[in-house]
C-alpha cells in the first residue's frame, strides 16, 4: 500500500465519502498532491484515438471551470497548481494496461486555504453534475482536494532580488551566531 504524505488536518472537516475512499491507488483528501497525469495527455499517449477525441474537449472545459473557482473564491493559485481532470498515477502506472485508470476531479489548495474547501464544494459538485449530463451517464469521477506542496529554500536570502536586498547571501563560513569562522580573517593583510 502506498504511503501518502498527509497535510495536518486536526479540526478540519472531511468531505463526504465516495467510491474511491477504499482504493489503495488514490490518495485521500488533504494529502500532498500525488503523481497525476492530465486526462487529455493520458488518453493521447496511453489510450485509443477514440478516447482522445472524446475526452480532450471535455477535459479542457472542466479544467477551465475548475481554475475559475480559484478566482471566484479568491483562493491562492499558481501556474503549477493542479485543477481539473486527472488520472491517478504516473506515466509508469499508465503504461500498465491491467491497472485501473481512475479519473479524479482534482482541486489543489494551498495549505492556508485547506479550511475553505467547504466554500467551493458546492461549485465543484456542480462541475461533476455538468460532466454527468455531458456524458449522459455517471463517468465515475470523484473529487479530491489535495494540498499544494511547495519547496522552500534553506537560505531564502540567496533567492531574493539583490536590488531590493543588497546584503550578500549568507556565507557557509559564517556561523549562525554572527562570528566569523576561524579560517576567515577580519582584517586585511598588507
Amino acid at each position: 500500500m502506498p504511503r501518502w504524505r498527509l497535510y495536518p488536518t486536526a479540526g478540519l472537516a472531511i468531505p463526504k465519502k465516495d467510491s474511491y475512499d477504499r482504493s489503495q491507488l488514490i490518495a485521500p483528501h488533504f494529502a500532498y498532491t500525488p503523481e497525476l497525469v492530465p486526462v487529455d495527455l493520458a488518453y493521447d499517449y496511453y489510450g485509443t484515438q477514440h478516447q482522445s477525441v472524446i475526452w480532450k474537449p471535455i477535459t479542457r472545459d472542466i479544467d477551465r471551470q475548475a481554475r475559475g473557482l480559484y478566482r471566484k473564491h479568491d483562493l491562492q493559485f499558481s501556474s503549477s497548481s493542479k485543477a481539473g481532470l486527472y488520472i491517478a498515477g504516473d506515466n509508469e502506472d499508465l503504461q500498465d494496461q491491467a491497472r485501473d485508470r481512475m479519473m479524479l476531479l482534482v482541486i489543489e489548495l494551498a495549505g492556508s486555504d485547506c479550511r475553505r474547501w467547504q466554500d467551493i464544494d458546492e461549485d465543484v459538485r456542480a462541475i461533476i453534475k455538468r460532466l454527468e449530463r455531458h456524458c449522459g451517464r455517471d463517468p465515475g469521477v470523484c473529487v479530491r482536494y489535495y494540498v499544494h506542496h511547495t519547496l522552500t529554500a534553506r537560505n531564502e536570502r540567496r533567492l531574493a532580488n539583490p536590488v531590493r536586498h543588497p546584503e550578500p547571501p549568507l556565507s557557509p563560513l559564517l556561523d549562525p551566531y554572527g562570528h566569523d569562522h576561524p579560517s576567515v580573517r577580519k582584517d586585511r593583510r598588507l
